[in-house]
Parts: C-alpha cells; structure tokens; sequence
C-alpha cells in the first residue's frame, strides 16, 4: 500500500502502478482519527499492445492492367497503419500502396486497388506490412501473374537467300530468316505463293516463342 494523511474531503491520484496483462483489483483503503476503516475497490482489466498480427492473402479482381491485394490485420490494441509493398522480383518491393489505419484487437480484412498501374503479362510479388507503437510485422509474400493483353500487331522480318545473294541458278537455297515480335515469334510458313496462310493452316514451322528469331532454313524452289 501507499500510506498517505488527509483531512476533510480530498482527491489524491497515484501513478507508475505496475499492472498484469489480465485483470487488476485496486483496492483504496481509508481511515481515520478514530481508527475507522473504509475502503473501495475498483478493477481494471489491462490489454498491453503488440506488433500488429498479419496475413498476407491471396490477390483478386487480376487483370491485363489491375489487381485487388488483400491481407487480415489485428492491431492488437494499438492504432496501425497497414500498407502493401509489391513489386516485380521477389524479396524487393519497390512500390508501396497508400497507408490505412487499423485499431482494436479483431481481425480486419485490409485491401488495396491497383487500378490501370499494372504491366499485362507480368508476374508480381507483394506482402501486406503494418506498424504500431510495438513494432512492424510482415506478411509473408504472394505472387500474380496480370493477364496477357491482346497481341493485335504483326511480327516484322525479313527474308533473304544464300546469305543476299540477288540470284541463284539453283533451285536448291539457303533462306535466312529474321523476325522480331514484341510478345514473342512462335513460327514461320514458308512459300512461293502470295496469299497469307492463315494460323491455321497446314506447313508452319513451330518454334519456340522469341522476341527475336534468326535461323536458315533449306528451301527447294519450284522450277518455273
């Protein structure tokens, strides 16, 4: 106890009680010249914060260019800002999203719209961060993959024989094939007619998908 002496009426506060994590009984007692003894008790329950509890959960809503990230956050009794780190290599997060804050001690489902900011056909890696006057704690990371937007433009090449050579007196040639395509070249259909073989069509050669492809390839030319 803290003895103390008062006369009348009186307010008195005491602090630097050291309370347990639980419930603590207060109990104030008082007396007076007679030896009269009164006392009152109180109880309070004490909830000490800690570093925030997270979860990083799975992305949603993916598309060519956006994505919805989504984690669970429990503040533990201390307000928290939460944010999410992403970004295209795994373990490096070199964009964050803007900071939201989380109070109390329930689990909180947090997310976050990344809207037209995302690159089609692009694998990224993110983790839901939170931080309050007890530390920060981290996700553990996720992955997407954006979806491949519509390719609507040609590859482009060129096509030579005999390594430029202008003629031949040989039906028999060496084509020197280049080709170049943005989301990737996947084959070639080669012929002396002048009509564009559909996807389709019987004789592409397949190969495997390439920004830019170079190779030569035997060709017999029709006699005429």
């Amino acid at each position: 106890g803290i003895p103390c002496t008062v006369t009348g009426i009186t307010s008195w506060s005491i602090t630097n009680l050291s309370l347990i994590s639980g419930t603590n009984t207060i109990i104030v007692t008082a007396t007076d010249t007679s030896n009269n003894i009164g006392t009152d008790t109180i109880t309070i329950t004490y909830s000490p914060a800690s570093k925030p509890t997270v979860t990083t959960n799975p992305a949603t809503n993916i598309t060519t260019n956006s994505a919805t990230l989504n984690a669970i956050v429990n503040a533990n009794n201390a307000s928290t800002t939460a944010y999410f780190q992403y970004g295209t290599t795994s373990g490096t997060y070199t964009n964050t999203t803007p900071n939201q804050t989380i109070t109390g001690s329930s689990s909180t489902a947090v997310s976050a719209n990344l809207t037209g900011i995302l690159s089609s056909g692009t694998t990224y890696y993110f983790r839901i961060a939170a931080t309050n006057s007890s530390g920060t704690s981290y996700g553990t990371e996720q992955l997407f993959t954006t979806n491949q937007a519509p390719d609507t433009t040609p590859p482009t090449g060129s096509i030579t024989i005999n390594s430029n050579a202008v003629s031949t007196n040989t039906t028999s040639v060496t084509l020197n094939l280049s080709a170049t395509d943005a989301i990737g070249v996947t084959g070639y259909y080669v012929s002396e007619s002048g009509v564009i073989p559909v996807a389709t069509a019987v004789g592409w050669t397949t190969i495997t998908s390439t920004t830019n492809y170079a190779a030569n390839a035997s060709f017999t030319l029709s006699s005429t």
